[in-house]
């Protein structure tokens, strides 16, 4: 019986935990758009084709969606993208807008969502779609992050503060 009410509580707590969105703030979601960037990159080089990520809002959600072009070259002028990740941005964290350009300026004060869809495009030679996407937390006390995509490498970087 001793076996049997450590099992019900540890049961218990463990559901608890898992209910809980653990880790999902505008810090850990500009971390992984920075990997999305960098996974499109890599397989832009990697398969000669060109990828596209699309961050769009869909109902109440963000989702960021990474496609492939069907064909090898340097560009692609179709509309038959091939899927290769879906993700939803948890609602605790929003993508506030996106822009043309990678802004490595401070002091930024971007206007809410303006910008979404928003398509940052990787090529097979390794450049991408000069981009700033801003991030912050949506509950509690709110969190300002950048995602800097720059043109000439397609690397991406997140930093703190708009």
């Amino acid at each position: 019986m001793v076996v049997v009410a450590i099992i019900a509580v540890l049961s218990a707590i463990m559901i608890g935990m898992a209910s809980r969105p653990y880790g999902a703030n505008g810090e850990v979601i500009s971390g992984q758009l920075v990997s999305e960037m960098a996974f499109a990159r890599m397989r832009a080089i990697a398969t000669r084709k060109v990828h596209q990520v699309t961050l769009y809002t869909s109902g109440s959600e963000q989702i960021a969606l990474l496609e492939a072009a069907p064909t090898v070259g340097m560009t692609y002028t179709g509309t038959a993208w091939q899927t290769v990740e879906y993700k939803r941005i948890p609602n605790s964290a929003v993508i506030w807008s996106a822009e043309a350009g990678a802004i490595t300026s401070t002091g930024n004060n971007p206007a809410q969502n303006t910008n979404l869809p928003y398509v940052i495009t990787f090529k097979p030679d390794g450049t991408a779609t000069a981009s700033t996407i801003y991030v912050t937390d949506r509950f509690g006390t709110p969190h300002y992050y950048r995602v800097l995509v720059y043109h000439a490498t397609g690397s991406s970087y997140a930093r703190e503060i708009w």
